[in-house]
């Protein structure tokens, strides 16, 4: 199979700040569609409201799977961390006056209640997920895609919550491909807009560059999720190729949205860094290196463990601290004890949001060594902060980490490459604040705010309901 030739988002990450900017939300898919909705958009729309009642508000229901550090968070009572698109965009419709509505197959405490109302008016259907155990064992050595026992499972109990609930929605949004199928068929049948989102994808990967079987396998319902029609189909910009995946299965360009995450850029920061140094355990000159993302083979936290035993050797008081957790989080605490460096090198688990920002602040630098793509929302985050960045050149990095202006793009960034790069960066403040500064400056310019990334997504979806709200607020 030959070599795809990309699909021409023009200004794909600059475009969308324009256009917020400037009011003109026509012009938000980086040139690709019109500013108008079509006649045949407009009749479609007219069409499907045929089929509902007309209510005092909209209803918008979403069907997820579990998310890490967001829905086990909100059980706890606690403020959801994660990527702020997920909850984010639950209380943006509540904002907008939606009734939402959260179905979400989940790892539930005993005694949990089925149904709870949260975040300011989200309904939650919380949904256990069957042979709980066993499917973790799966998903931790990457097969549980192999087994579609499980998969039909899960429909089977996201579809008898759905039966009970009665909801008759004006939007089915399917978080993720993994109720692609039972979403797309409640649509249908109660004549609903059917949203389909994607939050970047491996598939070009295991189609086009690592070709294996077993993987195309297990990825073989995310591909036929992406064929499934919608009326919005919305694709993270991660840097994975997205794009050229909805071009080769067929996604009509009038429904894709092809969007780069937002990031929150603080005006006023304040934070007292060597008291937070000290919270931590560190003293007040430590030098600190600071990475935030799931504990996953990808994101390749290997790396940086492994090169800090070079940088000791240079600057012994430094110190990495890893935020986040998952399946590899006691690989890693062996790795570290093996290397001899636990006094240098703390895993500090999952946070929230704002404790996220306090480590971006108090760090000298950020270091990301992901295989697949460093154009993550971490990354983002850590430019809008003004962090001098260090990270590999994969996937789209280098559309906002140029190198040597306001970063350091390593190539290929391996341990012994991110141990030279560090140890040079920590041994000169004045470069480490002027790639700072310029990252800072680009994030200002370049960056939609979580707030106006949100807005944009709930008045596509207001505009397809209904053709003259897309002003609405």
């Amino acid at each position: 199979m030959g070599a795809l030739a990309p699909r021409e988002f023009t200004k794909v990450i600059v475009d969308p700040v324009i256009a917020m900017r400037a009011g003109k939300r026509g012009v938000v898919h980086s040139g690709l569609f019109d500013e108008q909705p079509s006649r045949a958009r407009e009749e479609l729309g007219m069409c499907k409201s045929a089929y509902r009642v007309k209510a005092r508000k909209p209803v918008i229901v979403f069907l997820s799977a579990s998310w890490s550090n967001v829905d086990d968070r909100i059980r706890e009572g606690l403020e959801p961390g994660g990527t702020p698109s997920v909850a984010g965009i639950w209380r943006k419709c509540v904002d907008h006056g939606l009734e939402v509505h959260v179905f979400i197959l989940t790892r539930l405490e005993d005694g949990f209640p089925s149904r709870t109302v949260e975040l300011g008016g989200v309904t939650f259907h919380w949904i256990a997920e069957p042979l709980e155990k066993l499917a973790s064992a799966m998903r931790k050595k990457g097969v549980i895609g192999l087994f579609k026992l499980f998969w039909l499972m899960w429909q089977a109990q996201m579809l008898h919550r759905i039966l009970r609930s009665r909801i008759q929605p004006d939007i089915v949004y399917c978080m993720r491909p993994t109720f692609t199928i039972t979403g797309w068929l409640w649509s249908r049948f109660t004549g609903a807009l059917f949203v389909h989102r994607q939050y970047g994808t491996w598939l070009y990967h295991y189609w086009f560059e690592n070709r294996s079987w077993v993987n195309r396998l297990s990825w073989l319902g995310t591909l036929l999720a992406l064929r499934i029609p919608s009326d919005i189909l919305i694709m993270t910009n991660d840097g994975t190729n997205g794009d050229k995946m909805a071009e080769w299965v067929g996604v009509p360009e009038a429904a894709f949205r092809f969007w780069l995450n937002g990031v929150n850029i603080s005006q006023e920061i304040q934070l007292d860094v060597p008291r937070f140094k000290e919270s931590l355990g560190l003293k007040r000159k430590d030098p600190l290196l600071v990475q935030v993302g799931r504990l996953d083979t990808w994101k390749r936290q290997d790396r940086l463990i492994e090169a800090m035993p070079k940088v000791l050797e240079v600057l012994p008081s430094a110190r990495l601290i890893l935020v986040g957790d998952g399946p590899l989080r006691i690989d890693l605490e062996r790795r570290i004890q093996w290397l001899g460096i636990d006094a240098s090198v703390k895993l500090v688990g999952a946070v929230g949001h704002s404790d996220v920002e306090k480590y971006l602040l108090a760090c000298d630098l950020y270091v990301q060594g992901q295989d697949l793509s460093n154009l993550s929302n971490t990354l983002l985050e850590a430019m809008a902060t003004g962090c001098c960045i260090i990270t590999r050149s994969a996937g789209g990095t280098d559309s906002i980490v140029h190198n040597g202006k306001n970063g350091v793009l390593l190539c290929p960034g391996e341990s012994a490459d991110f141990s030279e790069a560090i140890v040079e960066l920590l041994l000169h403040d004045d470069e480490r604040a002027r790639l700072g500064r310029n990252a800072r400056r680009f994030a200002e310019e370049h960056f939609l705010s979580w707030d106006e990334r949100l807005q944009m997504e709930v008045e596509e979806m207001l505009r397809l309901i209904n053709p003259s709200s897309s002003n609405r607020k």
